[in-house]
């Protein structure tokens, strides 16, 4: 079967009601060698097995038509609007010099844009749809290519930014803007020097092997994500509301935020950070941070000289929003009793949290206590503190109840 570009595949009966299977099944139609269509991944190689006539290398339509049928109509801009400059195809004049490595920046038209999956990675729909949920005109990331002639016809294979480009075609982009390597002009001393013949095949080999080698480059061995404490600051720098309330938060109670814990009252558990700040009241409003900094105003009395330890000050925002989810009452004295008890118990945090999860771990492994088991650290150090205050002061009759009681 030699399959051919199969774009406006499912809008033959526009009325029926779209199902994700359905859609599946009937693009697979037009393939000879089946392949996976998932949600997670859509198997490019595989598919790539039935474009012999174009050396396995496959038309973007083709792909986006498959997206299609996992994403539904609703992603579907169905018709290019007009084109609105020269043709819907543009290249800047870059001079190119030395020996023709230089990349090139253009506006590619959608039919001249293909994917060799010999060094792409699979598409991922979902993380299409991620994109397109966040999809901005002022943050497109430039994909690139290599560009070369096979048997008369051209080809811009990219080899990055493949999820942004299918993104944007679902965006009714029509002209899509491309940094390439043109390789039909890649001087003939380069080709040779990496170890390939200089002839139509080997400069094809050559261009591969480079866009495989950027590939790797630039999405291994190269990238660095972005650590929460670089967006958090990001986030900060460009007066991200949210962030500057929980920076004011920081400030106020004589913390500081930073990438490692080193100094006093540094904190460096952004993500923790957050979901204590969007701890809700118990009318279900945003709490914007007061079980947060009352936490972090514990921590920074009780042990002025330490950094911010994790399963101290979650479990206590949470304990705080307990008190207030609950209606039970909480006064300057509880702090100063709960002080008391971790001081003369334990000293620093980190033996706080830390010997607290022990006497859990023993409770639970010889029977010791009773309840219900706590699915996680900041469960366990909460309940502990709790078991601690009842077993050691208990001033206050009514308080949260532990979910599991042992003595600790």
């Amino acid at each position: 079967m030699k399959p051919q570009t199969v774009a406006l595949l499912g809008q033959k009966q526009k009325s029926a009601v779209w199902n994700q299977k359905t859609a599946i099944r009937n693009f697979l139609l037009n393939y000879q060698v089946k392949f996976d269509i998932e949600p997670d991944i859509i198997d490019l190689r595989t598919m790539s097995q039935n474009y012999t006539a174009t050396h396995g290398i496959i038309p973007l339509e083709d792909i986006h038509q498959a997206l299609l049928c996992v994403l539904g109509p609703k992603y579907n801009p169905n018709i290019f609007p007009p084109n609105t400059s020269n043709n819907g195809y543009l290249v800047f004049n870059v001079e190119i010099k030395g020996d023709g490595t230089r990349p090139k920046f253009g506006y590619v038209k959608w039919d001249q844009l293909f994917l060799y999956s010999i060094f792409q990675r699979d598409l991922a729909p979902k993380h299409v749809a991620k994109i397109y949920r966040d999809w901005d005109d002022t943050a497109v990331i430039i994909p690139c290519a290599i560009k070369f002639t096979w048997e008369g016809k051209v080809y811009y294979c990219l080899w990055d930014g493949h999820h942004t480009v299918q993104t944007a075609r679902l965006r009714n982009y029509t002209e899509f803007p491309v940094w390439y390597i043109d390789i039909d002009e890649v001087d003939s001393t380069v080709i040779t020097a990496a170890g390939f013949v200089n002839n139509e095949e080997g400069r094809i080999q050559y261009g591969c092997w480079l866009a495989g080698k950027n590939m790797i480059r630039i999405n291994s061995t190269n990238k660095r994500g972005l650590e929460h404490y670089d967006r958090f600051m990001i986030q900060l720098d460009t007066k991200d509301t949210k962030a500057m309330k929980m920076d004011r938060i920081i400030q106020t109670t004589g913390c500081v935020t930073k990438r490692k814990a080193k100094i006093a009252g540094a904190w460096t558990q952004i993500n923790s950070g957050e979901e204590c700040y969007d701890l809700l009241l118990s009318n279900g409003r945003a709490s914007n941070g007061i079980f947060w900094k009352h936490a972090l105003e514990f921590h920074r009395t009780v042990w002025p000289m330490a950094p911010l330890t994790l399963e101290i000050f979650r479990p206590l925002s949470y304990l705080y929003q307990a008190f207030e989810n609950g209606n039970y009452d909480i006064d300057a004295d509880f702090d100063k009793e709960l002080e008391a008890i971790l001081v003369k118990k334990y000293g620093d945090p980190e033996t706080s949290q830390k010997s607290i999860k022990d006497s859990y771990e023993n409770a639970i492994v010889n029977n010791l206590g009773r309840g219900r088991l706590l699915k996680n650290d900041t469960e366990i150090v909460m309940n502990g503190l709790i078991n601690l205050y009842n077993q050691n002061c208990g001033r206050l009759a009514v308080i949260p109840q532990a979910d599991y009681v042992w003595s600790v």
